[in-house]
């Protein structure tokens, strides 16, 4: 999909800084989540209630939780979206957002349509968790990402249609394991925030407007996480090509699914609703986890990055003697042609029907 939004707005704009060019862009380029190794995590009830634990902090740090408001951990962080927003901006700047976007985006994930979870498992699972995923968390070790694998497997085998309820049990809890890692991190980058955030400079003007609100006035807290967000999404969107109209085809990996992530978090995890018809355009632009399809079929990933502008994707091709169907992913494989796994949101690959090959 080519978009044709011509928005390049500064991410640190008056009334809503959000971020300069050059952080989002050396994070972005960096490429610095690792894979690394650890114990693995049962998936299960019993991981529930640790991964909501928002964290005591350290002796150290008690003296900035007992000014840091919604700040002190992260459950009544999600409560205020503009705290939150603030908090989210920091990192994209600053630090690494993937565990705060993963954590936020599965939590609405149990509640999602079941006919479409085992799609939706895939497109969260290939986006921050498989080796070498576009924003991969940084501490997720193989048995982790080996568990989820071995249930998708085994849902795979299984018709969507006669998928019984222990089954969909089973996906509600996929990402349980690796959701109380995220909060791990997220723990550890909120009290780093809390002794960073008065020493910033770059956010004197979010926190005045943010000890402007008051507790009870959460419209005026999602009024202006829609701002700061929706200038963040235009930030990224300008980034997809910083010398004319963004394109998604010539943009890094890690810019699109922070675009597909931020475009999440304002409709699906904050429902968030603007009048304002650019920010409208803008975001119907952008797919976004945990969607359902229009009956159309949706903005396939191959539209997203692809070739040929408005020319609409075809379903079907025919590459010499092979006939390629484009169809959603929902285990682990990887393309026949560049190796590397399929990730995305959407039909995100070409399956060839008479061999074992994907594109």
């Amino acid at each position: 999909m080519r978009t044709t939004n011509n928005s390049s707005v500064p991410l640190r704009a008056a009334d809503a800084a959000v971020g300069r060019v050059e952080p989002i862009r050396s994070w972005i380029e960096t490429g610095g989540m690792h894979y690394v190794q650890a114990d693995v995590l049962p998936i299960g009830d019993e991981e529930e209630e640790e991964e909501e634990d928002g964290g005591e902090g350290s002796e150290g740090d008690n003296e900035d939780m007992e000014t840091a408001g919604p700040f002190t951990n992260l459950q009544d962080l999600k409560t205020r979206p503009a705290h939150l927003t603030v908090f989210f901006t920091y990192l994209l700047n600053n630090a690494n957002p993937s565990s705060l976007l993963f954590y936020l985006i599965t939590d609405v994930f149990p509640s999602s349509n079941v006919k479409d979870m085992r799609r939706f498992a895939y497109e969260l699972f290939s986006t921050f968790l498989i080796p070498g995923a576009p924003l991969q968390l940084p501490n997720i070790s193989q048995h982790d990402i080996q568990a989820i694998d071995k249930i998708l497997i085994k849902m795979s085998s299984t018709p969507s249609t006669s998928t019984q309820q222990q089954d969909i049990e089973q996906l509600r809890k996929l990402f349980i394991p690796t959701r109380t890692k995220a909060v791990g991190q997220i723990n550890e980058q909120l009290a780093l925030f809390r002794r960073k955030k008065h020493l910033d400079p770059n956010f004197v003007e979010e926190y005045s407007q943010l000890e402007s609100l008051a507790r009870a006035d959460h419209s005026a807290e999602l009024r202006l996480s829609e701002r700061i967000l929706f200038r963040t999404l235009s930030h990224l969107m300008h980034l997809a090509n910083p010398i004319g109209p963004p394109e998604f085809g010539n943009c890094e990996r890690k810019t699109l699914a922070l675009i597909i992530s931020v475009a999440t978090l304002i409709k699906v995890v904050m429902g968030l609703r603007t009048n304002h018809s650019n920010w409208e355009k803008l975001l119907d632009k952008c797919p976004t986890f945990l969607s359902q399809l229009p009956k159309t079929g949706g903005t396939s990933m191959f539209k997203m990055l692809g070739s040929g502008g408005g020319t609409s994707i075809k379903q079907k091709l025919q590459l010499k003697e092979h006939q390629f169907i484009l169809q959603h992913v929902f285990v682990t494989v990887h393309c026949y042609q560049c190796r590397e796994a399929v990730w995305g949101v959407n039909p995100q690959a070409y399956f060839c029907q008479s061999k074992f090959m994907y594109y």
